[in-house]
């Protein structure tokens, strides 16, 4: 039989135990999220027009050969991610599959903090199954295996696809479901401030099965709960500050974590609108940008922007988190979201029954609202919003720390290009930041052309799009600080060797991170502040300063995404002072450190100086290390290593 009305016949029938989806459909082609990520559209050359339509190929191989020409489709020292959702389908209620085919490897663990005490194990689907299909996409976004299920073999776009497919999951059920009301819940009866810091906890120390050094949360509050504004920095904010410093309440010694947080779906609401806790300084925070499905039809209905993958998307939540001045003033502002993925249109596995009448194309998705069918078998579903972008940075956070771990090719000092045992969370973010993709308007060959448009850093983009070939390319020296230096109180600095760009025609793109303290009261004002300086001296009354977060934009009102020069030739230099930002980057053009004619011939080497300006005391915390990650920069004496070291 064929056609969704006999289909609902033959399951009305008794003696039809299951039907099982034979054969396939295709439905637009896939991996758009991640070679969108790898810049890997028009066939990876800038200049070439997007496709304009399915047919023309936007890619010319798969993702997994890219990932594999990275060396990253490894899994050595392969990390775990830790995903507070809805819980994972995992075949508890009854299904065909126990996991879905496209992640059932890569779950090795779960825990039900919606129940007090918490619940581990698979034993009871009240406590670990997805009932709502959002836990599982997400979890499919960041490790699926690209089956392709039910799809024609002549579909080279593998659906089901995820950023890095070869890490683990550790499945945090954060939210029940109500399949009836189609709505989402936390356990009033317990204290889910106290169950949260329990499931960061066991992640974090490897009582569930693996140590998740990274936590994915696509969720966050989207109106006002017992008169707190939905947008308030507040005391739960504050406990995410403590949470990334460290994730564990049990064991002695520290242990940091990485947490991701989506940026929230109420970006037509305007400016301000990043969802708490999302707003907390030192999560990484993602908004969305939208996909790339030309000649795609929208299932729903609804609008769906899906040509424009340069373009936020409307829904993702909008900065500034916290401070005042107007659109340009930067630095009076706290830049969120700190980077924006493709949020529209990502396909990922769904629960494989949903709640609803066969043939609906819009099933439940988060919390009721955010994923819909695609044409086809019932194995994939399409998630929008910024629950699904989340997960891409999750995943190319996770790609990144394999590749720090395994040994980063060209990395400065050269005793890091063996590997860095644990890369802190500030280092990945300033690696996530520094090497980002400036959003602005792109002409008719599909360059973007940052000059007139809203250039990084942006409240509404953050500090870009997030850029896996720049992110992982092995190829480009890059100098690198983990948290080997700290502070122990105001007025101290430390300054680097001499450095230099490694290739003169590149960018050098260079941001500092730190994590703030948490406080027993909360305050979104910065209690430690750092600042980030640059100096290259070409004689001795000629010199060209940068400082972090000294953009065109807020010094001379000119959005071109580059750091303002300041000359010094004897007289004082008065840049603008960031005080609100744990986040101060310093990006240059290429040939902008060459030195000028009167001093050609010099080499063009610079010293980069982090001073502390603020240091609030603190017992708990009394040092302040921080992480310092420079794309295309190398120690200029490569061959003596205690040069080079900081």
């Amino acid at each position: 039989v064929t056609g969704r009305a006999a289909a609902a016949q033959l399951l009305g029938d008794a003696r039809v135990l299951r039907m099982v989806p034979v054969g396939g459909v295709d439905g637009p082609s896939d991996e758009r999220q991640a070679n969108i990520m790898a810049r890997r559209w028009h066939n990876g050359v800038q200049g070439q027009p997007l496709p304009p339509t399915l047919s023309g190929g936007v890619y010319s191989n798969t993702y997994l050969s890219w990932l594999q020409g990275r060396g990253l489709y490894t899994f050595t020292n392969q990390p775990t991610i830790a995903v507070f959702d809805t819980g994972v389908d995992h075949g508890l209620d009854p299904h065909f599959f126990s996991f879905h085919p496209d992640i059932a490897n890569g779950v090795v663990g779960n825990l039900d903090i919606t129940v007090t005490p918490p619940v581990a194990g698979w034993a009871n689907p009240a406590n670990a199954e997805d009932r709502s299909t959002h836990g599982t996409n997400v979890i499919g976004t960041i490790i699926g295996s690209g089956l392709n299920l039910g799809r024609s073999p002549t579909n080279t776009f593998a659906s089901g696809q995820g950023i890095d497919p070869l890490a683990t999951v550790l499945s945090i059920k954060r939210w029940k479901h109500n399949a009836t009301t189609s709505s989402c819940s936390i356990n009033v009866t317990s204290d889910p401030l106290n169950n949260m810091e329990i499931g960061h906890d066991r992640a974090r120390t490897g009582v569930l099965g693996a140590t998740a050094t990274i936590a994915n949360h696509s969720w966050n509050f989207s109106g006002d709960d017992g008169g707190i504004g939905w947008t308030a920095y507040e005391e739960l904010a504050n406990r995410f500050e403590a949470l990334v410093r460290d994730a564990s309440s049990t064991l002695p010694s520290a242990q940091p974590m990485t947490i991701v947080f989506a940026a929230g779906n109420n970006g037509t609401s305007g400016a301000g609108t990043i969802g708490r806790p999302a707003n907390a300084k030192n999560v990484v925070t993602a908004g969305a940008v939208d996909s790339y499905h030309p000649g795609a039809q929208n299932t729903c209905g609804a609008a769906d922007p899906i040509d424009g993958p340069f373009t936020v998307s409307a829904f993702s939540g909008r900065g500034p988190a916290f401070g005042v001045g107007s659109e340009n003033q930067l630095h009076n502002r706290r830049i969120k979201p700190d980077v924006v993925a493709p949020g529209w249109r990502v396909e990922g596995p769904r629960r494989e029954e949903l709640p609803l009448p066969l043939g609906s194309p819009c099933p439940v998705g988060p919390c009721g609202s955010g994923s819909v069918t695609i044409p086809g078998p019932p194995v994939y579903a399409y998630g929008r919003g910024t629950s699904f972008a989340a997960p891409a940075v999750s995943g190319a956070l996770a790609l990144k720390s394999k590749q720090l771990r395994s040994g980063q090719p060209l990395a400065h000092p050269p005793s890091l290009q063996s590997g860095i045992s644990a890369p802190m969370p500030t280092l990945l973010k300033a690696a996530l930041i520094a090497t980002a993709q400036s959003l602005g308007p792109v002409n008719a060959q599909g360059v973007v052309s940052c000059t007139g448009g809203d250039c990084r850093p942006s409240n509404q983009s953050g500090w870009g799009l997030v850029d896996l070939d720049r992110l992982t390319d092995p190829a480009t020296g890059a100098y690198v600080i983990n948290e080997s230096v700290s502070f122990s109180g105001a007025g101290q600095s430390w300054t680097t060797p001499n450095l230099k760009p490694a290739d003169p025609s590149k960018d050098v793109l260079i941001a500092l991170v730190w994590n703030d303290i948490p406080i027993g009261v909360a305050n979104e004002a910065l209690q430690r502040d750092l600042d980030l300086s640059m100096v290259q001296h070409f004689g001795p009354y000629l010199a060209e300063y940068s400082f972090g977060n000294n953009f065109w934009e807020n010094v001379a009102n000119v959005d071109n995404g580059y750091s303002y020069g300041y000359e010094w030739n004897g007289f004082p230099i008065f840049p603008v002072s960031d005080r609100v930002n744990n986040v101060e980057a310093i990006f240059l053009p290429p040939g902008k450190l060459v030195p000028p004619p009167l001093y050609a011939g010099q080499p063009a080497t610079f010293r980069l100086t982090v001073s502390t300006f603020a240091h609030a005391v603190n017992a708990v915390y009394p040092q302040q290390a921080f992480s310092i990650y420079a794309w295309n920069v190398q120690c200029v004496a490569t061959n003596a290593n205690s040069t080079c070291a900081p």
